[in-house]
């Protein structure tokens, strides 16, 4: 029920438009995780070689969940995040990088 969907989803899955998804097989992935702590599951990485400057200069020190096609990030993950997401935007925004 979209109504009700933005206070009952326990996960939210960002796709890339030119990615395939076997759909069935995230949701077993899903399925066998507890949505209810900070979980974001994708490819570990420090992002593309050319980025690689700019994040060392921005503080990455340490691989983070570079997202390749898709990632999956948990409901408490997501709402803690969304805390902080105007200032991260305009600091992102303001950024040589």
């Amino acid at each position: 029920n979209n109504a009700t969907a933005a206070s009952t989803f326990q996960w939210v899955f960002k796709v890339d438009d030119d990615a395939y998804v076997h759909l069935n097989g995230l949701i077993r992935f899903v399925k066998k995780r507890n949505p209810v702590g900070y979980h974001v599951y994708g490819e570990r990485g420090f992002g593309r070689k050319e980025d690689l400057d700019g994040l060392a200069k921005g503080g990455l020190s340490r691989p983070y969940c570079t997202g390749g096609p898709g990632y999956v990030i948990s409901r408490p993950t997501l709402k803690r995040a969304a805390v902080g997401m105007d200032d991260c935007v305009k600091e992102a925004d303001a950024s040589p990088y």
